[in-house]
């Protein structure tokens, strides 16, 4: 993965520009395989599927019932969550890290109320959740166990103080 294929959206966070991910017949609940192409459409900010290809692993047929039992949309929003990426720090500029947080570290950010550190992790989670395809105040308000009303007044507060621009 090189810098070509690494789109920077601001907050520190960095997502790939396009990326193939492999499902097996457990990670879908059936007897077929998939692996999907995806890209990133930064006119939309949203990714797109390129190419879903879907390989029979035992006796099931591949047909129509098959294609609508399939988990396209959380199959999608799996590979999203592996394509986004946090920049830290390093000796020689930054490393890529997923996006990770613990539970102690979002419920001291929580405690803290709307700091600048925490307005941060604020405009991070919203953008997460605007590529993974999920409500982003919602998404936030569950990270940070917070009322939906608290999540967007924090919202409001990390757009207004330059933390979110979207």
């Amino acid at each position: 993965m090189g810098p070509s294929n690494l789109v920077d959206i601001g907050g520190g966070l960095v997502i790939l520009k396009e990326f193939t991910v492999e499902f097996d017949a457990e990670d879908i609940d059936t007897d077929t395989e998939a692996s999907m192409k995806v890209y990133w459409d930064s006119e939309h900010f949203t990714y797109e599927i390129a190419e879903l290809k879907l390989t029979r692993a035992g006796d099931q047929q591949l047909n129509g019932s098959l294609l609508r039992a399939l988990p396209i949309q959380a199959m999608l929003r799996a590979a999203i969550s592996r394509a986004i990426q946090f920049k830290v720090p390093a000796e020689s500029g930054f490393e890529l890290r997923h996006i990770a947080i613990s539970d102690a570290e979002a419920k001291r950010l929580s405690k803290q109320g709307p700091k600048p550190e925490t307005l941060d992790w604020v405009a991070r989670i919203y953008k997460t959740a605007r590529i993974k395809l999920m409500p982003p105040t919602q998404y936030v308000g569950s990270f940070f166990e917070i009322p939906h009303r608290t999540a967007s007044h924090w919202i409001k507060l990390a757009r207004d103080r330059g933390h979110l621009t979207d």
